[in-house]
């Protein structure tokens, strides 16, 4: 439930054309269905085309399955059609009296509006960043600071000229009732979401065995004190971390914890889940406004309030601070595209809340518009927004994603789905790729009797390598337009991506799994690789990673490899976002950032991408052709050689085991 793994991009692909379908699967589905590995599964799916309005492929499209985080699907579409796609949330302060020379004679109350995004999410150019793994399940937070949004209102609070307040901060969380969890995470349910409802603790090992773990907390709140004992390991032993809480009193608690973590490990993120929302909110939001100079307390313990007489006092004219959200097509991207579960479990409940019809819960709302719209209800059972309690057929979804292609708001929502795709000069990771790429194609392109297989293969290679450097859909439409040139019905480039994302995933996880099991990060770093980053840092070169894949695995996998440290956060990689990703628009940032004439830039990669952006500004460009079937051999990949020649690279190189004369080359060269 924590991650969507693909499922969600398939069932959109369900929409368009399929190669030679049938009612029934053809025999390249019947294939993977009947191998030994799922001879235990149960299998359900259907293939409609959108536009004749038919299924091409079914098997056991109306039974009912477990649909695990594609309900996320259901609740943002959901979302979507009850609460408007450009909903905004908005979260205001009010005061409950009179302000004389700058004195609120009352309370400071806020009242939560079910915005899950009060954190540090928001960016300067309008949309929400994120990790691409649901935070509040373990994922890193984002490097900003959580509560961003809190502090901004409470600046607000101090900009009215408020500098003292005699009653306290009050956080009114009726809009429905915080008595609920998650299901796979126990967080806390609540109208009031600051920082995922978690205080993230991350650990990070030394730099050698010895040394302490470092240890951050964010945010830093007197509701949690963490006493740590964080220890650097051996590479090769074993982990281990132990957390102990006393919560005698029920404001100020304690985290004791001991840890254990082994040297190169990516750092861990251990998260608290706040108890009660809303006091955690009473408690930030107070300390914010000490710090933004407003005298104030938190609610007493053991106050009550009531906040259904209270609301009726709210006026616009006692506003002193007001949140607006992102729209909600923003906030979608989030809960896609992370598959967040504490976000789609609030939606259920705050669509329930803010119906006209006070009378329905959110799922009662959401029968109602599907009834009404026609679907069959009978292929669809849910408990739950997340999917750890939920029931569709295959019917039944391809039925909601055909009606949500008929809404005005459907390429917004098309837009936040996630979307596989991951490529890469440093890693070796994910060496091999040009060989598995290579192997589907052929495996999937409609023969002619005329083909001359070795000429076949090298002109699949020559096209795939030309677009080395960019996201990998833009080989996948290559790919579907030589299809439909010889004569066949292409899939979805969509659909491509998913079958060779899942077939380099196994290579990736196995080599993942070998390094975190002890193995030297050095064997999946290209030869002579970290020398030549030591040379070059020695020479007062500062660094950056730049890749076509997502910014979330370069980052990942640097860590995974020990390599972060060098580049000092200095690593970029794809997005899914408008404007389409561009290295070459990185190029020039950096390049305005940084106030350096591009002369000065020195660029190493295996694309053409990245080579012919660096002669254009006019740098040095170093390609790294490697024959990534004998890694480590000192042999060039000639067609890799020939295509980076093209390019304008200046030298052409296996790896970088010639780091000493390649350095001093570089230096007298410039």
């Amino acid at each position: 439930m924590s991650r969507m793994s693909g499922i969600l991009p398939l069932a959109l692909v369900v929409c368009t054309t399929l190669a030679s379908a049938q009612p029934a699967p053809d025999k390249r589905i019947q294939a993977v269905m009947d191998r030994p590995d799922f001879a235990h599964a149960s299998w359900g799916m259907e293939f409609y085309d959108l536009a004749a309005k038919k299924t091409l492929v079914a098997v056991n499209r109306d039974r009912l399955f477990v649909p695990g985080s594609t309900t996320k699907v259901v609740t943002m579409g959901t979302a979507f059609e009850t609460l408007g796609a450009n909903h905004r949330f908005h979260t205001r302060i009010y005061r409950t009296g009179p302000v004389r020379n700058g004195v609120v004679d009352g309370d400071l109350v806020l009242v939560a509006s079910g915005d899950p995004n009060l954190s540090g999410r928001e960016r300067p150019d309008g949309s929400y960043a994120f990790i691409d793994q649901d935070h509040s399940y373990g994922g890193q937070p984002l490097p900003t600071d959580p509560l961003t949004v809190v502090r901004d209102m409470a600046r607000q609070v101090a900009a009215r000229g408020i500098k003292d307040v005699t009653g306290q901060v009050i956080v009114d969380a009726s809009l429905f009732p915080e008595a609920g969890r998650e299901l796979g995470t126990r967080i806390a349910l609540s109208p009031l979401v600051i920082n995922d409802n978690v205080i993230d603790i991350v650990i990070a090992p030394g730099a050698k065995a010895g040394d302490a773990a470092s240890v951050t907390v964010s945010p830093r709140t007197a509701h949690l004190t963490v006493v740590a004992q964080a220890v650097t390991v051996d590479s090769g032993a074993p982990a281990g971390m132990r957390a102990v809480e006393d919560s005698t009193d029920k404001d100020h608690r304690t985290l004791q914890l001991t840890a254990r973590i082994p040297r190169g490990t990516p750092a861990a993120n251990v998260r608290w889940a706040v108890p009660v929302p809303s006091r955690f909110g009473e408690i930030v939001f107070a300390e914010a406004l000490q710090q933004a100079g407003v005298t104030v307390i938190p609610r007493l313990a053991g106050r009550s309030v009531d906040f259904a007489a209270l609301a009726r006092r709210y006026a616009d004219s006692l506003v002193v601070a007001e949140r607006v959200s992102l729209p909600l097509t923003a906030e979608a991207r989030v809960l896609l595209k992370t598959s967040q579960n504490l976000h789609a479990s609030n939606f259920p409940l705050l669509i329930g809340a803010l119906a006209k019809d006070s009378t329905k819960n959110g799922f009662d709302v959401a029968r109602t518009w599907l009834e009404k719209a026609g679907l069959d209800l009978n292929g669809a059972v849910q408990g739950d927004g997340a999917g750890g309690d939920a029931y569709f057929s295959p019917a039944f979804m391809t039925r909601f994603l055909e009606l949500i292609s008929q809404k005005p708001w459907a390429a917004a929502f098309r837009s936040a789905l996630p979307v596989l795709g991951r490529d890469g000069t440093l890693s070796l990771i994910r060496h091999g790729w040009p060989d598995i790429m290579l192997a589907m194609f052929l495996e999937m392109l409609p023969p002619r009797t005329d083909d001359d297989p070795a000429a076949l293969r090298t002109e699949l290679m020559h096209e795939m390598l030309s677009f080395n450097g960019k996201q990998t859909i833009h080989q996948m439409v290559a790919f579907a337009e030589r299809v439909r040139a010889r004569g066949g019905e292409p899939r979805e480039p969509q659909c491509y991506l998913a079958e060779y994302t899942l077939r380099l995933e196994r290579d990736i996880a196995r080599r993942s799994r070998q390094i975190r099991a002890g193995t030297d990060p050095d064997n999946f770093v290209v030869p002579g690789g970290r020398t030549l980053i030591e040379r070059l840092l020695a020479r007062g070169v500062k660094l950056y990673i730049l890749s076509a894949t997502l910014e979330p695995f370069v980052r990942r996998e640097a860590a995974l490899l020990e390599l972060t440290r060098y580049f000092e956060g200095r690593i970029h990689g794809g997005h899914e976002e408008q404007p389409p990703f561009s290295k070459g628009a990185v190029f020039d940032r950096i390049l305005r950032e940084e106030r350096i004439p591009g002369a000065q830039l020195l660029s190493f990669g295996d694309g053409p991408v990245e080579l012919h952006h660096t002669k254009e500004l006019g740098g040095l460009a170093v390609a790294v052709a490697s024959d990534e079937t004998e890694i480590g051999s000192g042999k060039i990949h000639e067609q890799k050689r020939t295509q980076l020649i093209a390019a304008g690279a200046d030298l052409v190189i296996p790896d970088y085991q010639c780091h000493e004369e390649l350095v001093n080359l570089i230096f007298d060269a410039r």
